[in-house]
């Protein structure tokens, strides 16, 4: 072969590092890999004055959050999967659309290795951003996922 970017033939001989990964668990039961997993929930709150009260009333708002996936790696079957059952707001009251992702590192197999499992409750895809590319093992890349969810809760495990 005559390669273009080693004339002399010399390419360096690629090495595989694992960076650390989190496994997302949906209710159908696909495991999907994510890089990078990022919240974001937040509740307005208010104080109210009434004329008639010596008192402050403090007023909660409906929390809102945000979650952001990135770099999304799995099976063509779990990515249409995962994309079907959280696209459709239609649905959402009709299936439970609960993501739980639990982080998990280094290059042994073992799962949540940080102890800590996180729990997104009532999640819908807000938008879907880049290039969708396949491995050579079969499997879908999907670079950023944004969603909204309506509570979030962490277990300590």
């Amino acid at each position: 072969m005559n390669s273009i970017f080693y004339p002399k033939g010399n390419a360096p001989v690629p090495e595989a590092y694992r960076l650390g990964k989190s496994v997302i668990t949906i209710p159908g039961g696909d495991r999907l890999v994510v890089q990078g997993a990022g919240f974001n929930y937040q509740r307005g709150v208010s104080f109210m004055l009434p004329l008639n009260m010596d008192k402050k009333i403090l007023i909660a708002g409906e929390p809102q959050g945000t979650l952001q996936l990135d770099i999304i790696i799995g099976p063509s079957k779990g990515v249409a999967t995962f994309l079907a059952r959280y696209a459709n707001v239609c649905e959402l009251s009709k299936q439970d659309n609960t993501i739980v992702i639990t982080p998990s590192g280094g290059c042994d197999d073992t799962i949540n290795t940080v102890g800590a499992k996180w729990t997104f409750v009532g999640c819908l895809i807000a938008n879907l951003q880049g290039k969708i590319s396949r491995t050579e093992q079969g499997n879908i890349v999907v670079p950023s996922i944004s969603m909204i969810f309506s509570d979030m809760g962490m277990d300590d495990e």
